[in-house]
């Protein structure tokens, strides 16, 4: 089985306008950068956006193979949406020494959940 190319990855331009992923790779003293892929895009949208997207996921799950995502990541949700409900509990009932850090750990759990939905 072959492996993905290896992080880190960049977003660019081509001269044709189409957003284009490159994987940039150090040898010796020199950098390289390697072609990943050339994006499709329809027309209004945005080239870079979309190559900016795939690099910012690829990059930020450097190392999580693609079996330990397609089957943490829906889990991984679904916890913090119990953590989610567990804090806001614990909030109601809680002392008030423990209230300020369960409202911060609501805040940084209801960042998370909206950066997961898009919000």
């Amino acid at each position: 089985m072959f492996e993905h190319a290896p992080e880190p990855w960049e977003s660019a331009i081509d001269g044709q306008g189409r957003g284009v992923v490159l994987s940039r790779q150090a040898d010796h003293d020199m950098i390289h950068s390697k072609l990943v892929a050339v994006l499709a895009t329809d027309p209004g949208m945005d080239p870079d956006a979309n190559a900016g997207r795939i690099v910012a996921c690829v990059n930020g799950c450097a190392g999580i193979t693609a079996e330990a995502l397609a089957s943490v990541f829906p889990r991984l949700r679904s916890h913090l949406a119990t953590i989610q409900e567990l804090l806001e509990a614990a909030l109601a009932n809680g002392s008030p020494e423990a209230t300020q850090q369960v409202q911060e750990a609501l805040g940084h759990t209801n960042q998370c959940l909206r950066a997961w939905e898009g919000a």
